[in-house]
């Protein structure tokens, strides 16, 4: 049975783990709303190149553009997965890995290279699958720029017909409290020719503007410019949900420390009274014995 100093040393351990997630839901608030910050900066550039891309697609004929076409390589393909590169955040990464298991099971007829962005959800996936390449970067939140090396990468292995798609897995941001394992095919791009199809089948066709170059040039740059910023605003919506998700459980886990201190406490503050009680009964017992001699 646990005496009052070894109540004590749960208490001052529960305290210390408590100063650790009160400073660790601090930390990812703040980037919470670093991260929120960029996503707003990042959609309405995403936007209008999805809303110029359907522009300019609508007067390319009989345009062909390799991110658009069928690979010939059929049974090979690509899976890159974004998770945590650290933990404490719940079942950000647990839940991801579920997703992908699921999407593989489903999925048998193809050969999975699997890439990672993230430590976390590789050293589990580790155990079940080969891991073609693990993507580092100098900072937890990758630049547009190291985004972008990680697409063109992919990009040029499917151009190059050595895998036929390429998938992504990342938890899309919902809200504060949710966020949705998703897998997604993101090459060969199926939104150039969704966007075309919308733009054709509206009422108004859009203004044929004059460019300085060819609307095939154009789309040259739009296609693989639309490619990047969708992986970049995928990675930004994990983070944000990364980050929502390690703050809430952090939240948790300081309220399971500060409920651990009050009912040791308790616990503690009944031994000290059944201590004193006993000494006082030995006292007593004591005196009467006195007085009996």
């Amino acid at each position: 049975m646990p005496n009052i100093r070894d109540i004590k040393k749960r208490i001052n351990g529960a305290k210390q783990t408590l100063k650790i997630t009160m400073a660790l839901k601090l930390v990812s608030g703040s980037m919470l709303a670093k991260v929120q910050g960029r996503v707003k900066g990042a959609r309405p550039y995403n936007a209008e190149l999805e809303k110029t891309l359907k522009t300019a697609s609508v007067f390319a004929y009989d345009y062909a553009h390799k991110y658009l076409l069928e690979s010939s390589e059929k049974k090979k393909v690509a899976l890159l997965v974004m998770s945590s590169e650290r933990g404490l955040c719940g079942s950000y990464n647990s839940m991801l890995v579920r997703k992908i298991h699921e999407f593989i099971n489903q999925n048998k007829q193809y050969d999975y290279q699997i890439y990672c962005i993230g430590k976390k959800a590789s050293e589990i996936m580790a155990k079940d699958y080969t891991i073609a390449k693990k993507f580092t970067f100098a900072k937890n939140e990758p630049s547009y720029a190291e985004i972008e090396g990680v697409a063109n990468e992919l990009g040029a292995i499917f151009e190059r017909s050595e895998v036929g798609k390429v998938f992504l897995a990342y938890n899309h941001f919902q809200s504060a409290l949710t966020f949705t394992p998703t897998v997604l095919q993101v090459l060969p791009l199926t939104s150039y020719e969704t966007h075309r199809k919308e733009a054709l089948a509206s009422k108004e066709l859009p203004p044929d503007y004059k460019y300085d170059v060819s609307v095939e040039e154009m789309l040259d740059y739009l296609i693989p410019e639309l490619y990047v910023s969708s992986l970049f605003n995928c990675q930004l919506s994990a983070l944000t949900a990364e980050y929502s998700t390690r703050m809430w459980a952090m939240e948790n886990a300081s309220k399971n420390c500060q409920d651990l201190i009050k009912r040791l406490t308790i616990k503690m503050n009944k031994m000290r009274q059944g201590s004193i009680t006993k000494e006082l009964i030995e006292i007593v017992s004591g005196a009467e014995t006195m007085k009996a001699r």
